[in-house]
């Protein structure tokens, strides 16, 4: 049986996901704004298109701005 190590994060830790998803939905408004679409995109839309929900995308970015 292989041996795992359990990884505990703080709240002012990122996985690997966490981290990935960020970049993902800051360059997704960065690009929408470039093109003139504001306000026609939405957060929730964002998230969507990353197929995440919306409720982790905001926990996550949030995390990752304000952290």
């Amino acid at each position: 049986m292989a041996n795992f190590e359990s990884k505990q994060l703080t709240d002012d830790q990122f996985s690997d996901r966490e981290i990935e998803i960020s970049r993902q939905i800051a360059t997704a408004i960065e690009e929408k704004i470039e093109q003139g679409k504001i306000p026609e995109f939405s957060f929730g839309e964002i998230c969507e298109a990353l197929g995440i929900s919306s409720g982790y995308g905001h926990r996550t970015f949030k995390k990752k701005c304000m952290g």
